[in-house]
């Protein structure tokens, strides 16, 4: 079976409400889909979150390492067995995102090939328990958020995302234990907040407060640093963001780890399979952790977690509930905590490809340009441009890709800082709330400017 053509969507989902994670505070998420699609008629699809601070790419990025790197690799490949494709892309080292990428649109294509759902041929089970994870929010309102959840999916287990302060996080575990009662499990993730010295005091008192287990506390290595810290710590240390491969996991199981979090959304499905079995082997808990996935990514993830035969904790998958908008034609329902997966073979079959064109200009098919933004193309044009003009003192760098041999660039408009005005050199962040009306100082008029919808098309 070999490739005969390929597609990358790149696209936003907006939240409810401004998710604000331990580095960046988010109106929607960022998102890159592949679909292969083999010279047997049969198409696999995989998504992936692009945040630089998590995977190290943006949307541009990504899609020019893998158009550039990997897909004519691709080409020359057979691609019946995931786990060989998988192998020869790690020839070349680094460009994780993108391996995990094509890995998991490899498996999906494996299983439309084979007309079995993944979890079936593993063996797994059609219905997965699953957990919600509270981000950072005064903890009143992590409290709230988590009492509604509870009573809407019927969760008993929740993730509390910690890093605001040993006061403010022993103050939420307090708040959402009186408002879940004590049916539910709780446990911390600090994100890496905390230093080594504070690592061990924080872990217990997570722990006193009702934790049953404890997320990179601080920074983690497979050092005897962190062979001390679970040994003292009463609870599991969970391992996250310093376990960045199948090798490391093996490092941290040698010191004396107690539970891995294993991602399928940033590792892929073939290291997070071999890092399940390397830790069923030690005797290392696992548990499938957020990678931020929305309904399709979560669906993917849980042909993993499915097959999982004694997962510590439920699986985290579950943040699709925090968007609202989806690629995907199916929502998955979480009923009394649990989701019941859909039973087809590959997950390309579940996307609504027909919204994938406005998602990526906001309102708007990329070929189009919103009326409302008419007179930026035709006074600027450019993003540095339009930086200039209002004031704007920094600017990520615009997502930007070809689309019918033109240019279409989507700035990131949460990077950008405006002046204030006040002369006295500050600036406030702008922020991007769907639908806020925005006054971009020294243009003739107001633009209502939805976050998703600055689309600026070079002239042909």
């Amino acid at each position: 079976m070999r490739l005969a053509e390929h597609a990358l969507h790149c696209y936003r989902l907006r939240y409810e409400r401004p998710v604000r994670w331990s580095d960046i505070v988010e109106e929607a998420a960022p998102f890159v889909l592949l679909r292969l699609q083999s010279d047997t008629g049969f198409a696999g699809v995989a998504e992936i979150t692009v945040k630089p601070t998590w995977c190290g790419v943006t949307a541009r990025s990504l899609v020019t390492t893998i158009e550039e790197i990997f897909l004519p690799l691709l080409r020359t490949m057979d691609l019946d067995d995931p786990v060989e494709v998988r192998a020869r892309l790690d020839r070349i080292p680094e460009n994780q995102a993108a391996k995990t990428l094509i890995d998991n649109a490899c498996w999906d294509l494996h299983a439309a090939c084979h007309g079995q759902a993944l979890w079936r041929r593993w063996g797994g089970s059609g219905r997965v328990e699953l957990s919600w994870a509270l981000t950072r929010q005064a903890p009143h309102a992590m409290a709230a958020e988590a009492a509604a959840m509870v009573a809407r999916h019927g969760f008993r287990t929740l993730k509390v995302k910690g890093g605001q302060s040993l006061e403010v996080d022993v103050a939420g575990m307090r708040e959402i234990r009186s408002a879940v009662g004590d049916g539910v499990r709780l446990y911390v993730d600090a994100n890496g907040a905390y230093s080594a010295d504070q690592a061990a005091d924080y872990s217990r008192a997570m722990a006193d407060a009702g934790a049953v287990m404890v997320e990179d506390p601080c920074a983690l290595v497979p050092d005897a640093g962190f062979r001390k810290l679970q040994q003292e710590c009463p609870v599991p240390v969970l391992v996250d963001f310093g376990c960045t491969s199948l090798r490391d996991a093996g490092l941290f199981i040698a010191q004396e780890a107690r539970a891995l979090s294993i991602k399928p959304g940033r590792f892929g499905l073939s290291t997070a399979r071999g890092m399940e079995e390397l830790a069923r082997r030690s005797g290392c808990a696992c548990v499938v952790g957020l990678m931020g996935e929305s309904a399709l990514g979560t669906l993917a993830a849980l042909q993993f977690a499915a097959a999982l035969p004694d997962p510590a904790l439920p699986a985290e998958v579950s943040w699709f509930l925090a968007m609202t908008e989806q690629v995907t034609a199916v929502m998955p329902k979480i009923f009394d905590g649990a989701v019941d997966l859909p039973d087809v073979p590959s997950l390309a079959s579940l996307v609504e490809w027909s919204a994938l064109d406005g998602l990526v200009a906001g309102v708007a098919p990329v070929r189009l340009i919103s009326p409302l933004l008419a007179p930026l193309r035709a006074g600027f044009g450019r993003v540095s441009d339009l930086a200039g003009r209002v004031g704007c003192c920094r600017q990520r760098e615009a997502e930007a890709r070809a689309a019918e041999g033109r240019l279409v660039v989507r700035p990131d408009l949460s990077a950008m800082c405006f002046d204030d005005g006040s002369g006295n050199g500050k600036s406030h962040p702008h922020a991007t709330v769907v639908g806020r009306e925005k006054t971009l100082k020294k243009l003739r008029e107001m633009i209502r400017l939805d976050a998703r919808t600055a689309i600026f098309q070079r002239a042909a």
